[in-house]
């Protein structure tokens, strides 16, 4: 008998099984593994893997197709083991031998992506899936600017972009800035577009009287700073993104007077600038080069709004109360986390540890900001940075 004739026979010998349903669990045997989305169980029953959509094999995707394949490999490992199913009218529930939910398995590796079920399920489903997409795992491992790069290069418009922005892919550049789009984009030597890196402002197609006011007035401060001046455009990780944009950091190198900068002072960052002055809003992207120092810049916003945050307030006040209540709960919510992330044990402010040999140790101290404080067991305590600093201890990176 050919194989093909044995799966035809299967499905046929399974169509009156398949639709029995079950309130109880079975025990039953994995005889066979059809595809990544369906299981042929003993005797000649075939089961499918709900609520998740399974990574195929045949597919252009590097990561589709990566993640496919770990999944078969994981699958044939159950072929032949005992496990226990639960078939329901709108969900079907399969526990391998060691007490995991198959559908947890496949989502934590990021083997496939899940489909909401019942919501008794949907918040664990879920959290799986999130952490996949965090950890970049499987078919989560690409980043949407690499997709995007990936087509980018796919389709040849590279070689479009490679003579539009010859001058401007290597690390660092110059240009001067011809005209500012908005609060966070501007055009350098007549028409190279560049988006300012981590900065964010309301999309034009945003409407309200929050958003217009916003915009204008981040476009207003960005256009008085740097238009008609010379700029340093300064890479990071990603080079054109998919609004066809440079990514870059914009540094002022010689315009001391207008700024009122003293004489020993480096560029301005104008990134930095813009967020320090309260016209736009940190955003986390996958260019971490500056991370800190735009992170550590906006951060005091909240507490002490400045620029647009506080001027398009009193504006938004007068038409729009559901837009200040908004603002508000956003500013408590990142307020809080910062509280969160700076508690401290007030017995060992900083905590001090000692690794490798006794004749060549490793003495590191941690602060609150240090994602191994909370961890730390038996630590060497000091009352601040200064005094582990002169026990020979090297702040952790």
């Amino acid at each position: 008998m050919s194989r093909f004739t044995f799966f035809v026979l299967s499905l046929a010998l399974c169509g009156v099984n398949s639709v029995v349903f079950s309130t109880s669990w079975r025990e039953v045997s994995v005889a066979n593994i059809v595809d990544n989305q369906t299981l042929l169980l003993e005797p000649y029953e075939i089961i499918s893997i709900d609520n998740v959509i399974t990574s195929k094999i045949n597919t252009k995707q590097r990561d589709e197709k990566v993640a496919a394949r770990s999944l078969r490999n994981f699958l044939q490992t159950i072929k032949g083991q005992k496990i226990r199913i639960k078939i329901g009218k709108n969900d079907q529930k399969i526990i391998l031998e060691d007490g995991q939910d198959l559908r947890l398995v496949i989502l934590k590796n990021g083997w496939g992506r899940y489909l909401h079920g019942n919501k008794k399920t949907k918040n664990i489903f879920y959290e799986a899936q999130e952490n996949a997409k965090k950890g970049k795992k499987g078919i989560w491992k690409s980043t949407d600017q690499d997709r995007f790069l990936s087509y980018f290069y796919r389709n040849g418009w590279h070689q479009k972009a490679r003579k539009k922005f010859r001058e401007f892919l290597q690390p660092t550049s110059v240009g001067v800035v011809t005209k500012v789009i908005s609060g966070n984009e501007i055009l350098v030597d007549g028409d190279i577009s560049v988006r300012l890196i981590g900065i964010k402002i309301p999309p034009e197609e945003s409407q309200g009287t929050a958003h217009t006011c916003f915009r204008e007035k981040s476009k207003d401060f960005l256009s008085k700073t740097i238009e008609g001046k010379m700029v340093w455009l300064i890479k990071d990780r990603t080079q054109i993104n998919d609004y066809n944009s440079l990514d870059r950091y914009v540094f002022l190198p010689d315009q001391k007077k207008t700024l009122k900068i003293s004489a020993n002072q480096e560029p301005v960052f104008i990134n930095k600038l813009v967020l320090k002055n309260g016209f736009g809003k940190w955003e986390k992207n996958v260019n971490t080069k500056y991370e800190k120092t735009l992170q550590k810049a906006f951060s005091p916003i909240y507490k002490k709004p400045t620029g647009a945050w506080k001027e398009c307030l009193a504006e938004i006040a007068k038409n729009d109360d559901r837009m200040v209540e908004n603002i508000i709960k956003t500013a408590k919510e990142d307020k809080k986390t910062t509280i969160e992330t700076l508690k401290y044990d007030e017995k060992c402010p900083i905590k001090g540890t000692t690794s490798g040999t006794k004749k060549g140790p490793i003495k590191r101290y941690h602060t609150p900001k240090s994602g191994w404080y909370k961890r730390l067991k038996n630590p060497r305590c000091f009352t601040n940075e200064a005094e582990a600093k002169e026990q020979g201890f090297v702040k952790v990176k």
